[in-house]
């Protein structure tokens, strides 16, 4: 067998785990006005929040690569915060933002932040992804010794 030939069987091999490795697991919520507790800051990331957690979560019909969260005021004064996944990396932003829902959209002044690990939408920021940095080094370590 080839050496190169070796290295694509291996990858052949490890493909069918990389849909779990490349899905996001994002906290999924909108409260608008507090009106649901969980979902406000200060937000704690324990048993009483796990409901929250879409696994694999979907922006439409598309798998979502990012999470984002959106906290501001709606022009009418009321606040919104808002858990949720998505396609693209919106960036990091405060002021106007446009935030578009299935009835429409609407001006919220607030900031936007997008981030792409498990759970990283979370009100905490300091958060590390212990479970992918131990699959990516499992899978190097079988890759390794193939």
């Amino acid at each position: 067998m080839r050496p190169d030939s070796k290295l694509w069987s291996r990858v052949y091999i490890l493909s069918p785990l990389l849909g779990y490795v490349l899905g996001i697991d994002c906290y999924k919520c909108y409260s608008f006005n507090g009106m649901d507790v969980k979902c406000e800051d200060t937000f704690e990331t324990d048993v009483s929040t796990e409901h929250l957690i879409k696994r694999d979560c979907f922006y439409g019909y598309f798998r979502g690569n990012y999470c984002i969260k959106l906290r501001g005021k709606r022009k009418d004064g009321s606040t919104i915060l808002v858990r949720d996944c998505s396609d693209n990396d919106w960036g990091r932003h405060c002021g106007d933002i446009t935030f578009e829902f299935a009835n429409g959209k609407e001006d919220i002044d607030g900031c936007l932040e997008t981030c792409d690990y498990d759970g990283c939408n979370s009100g905490n920021k300091l958060i590390t992804n212990r479970h992918v940095i131990w699959i990516v080094s499992l899978l190097i370590g079988i890759i390794l010794r193939l």
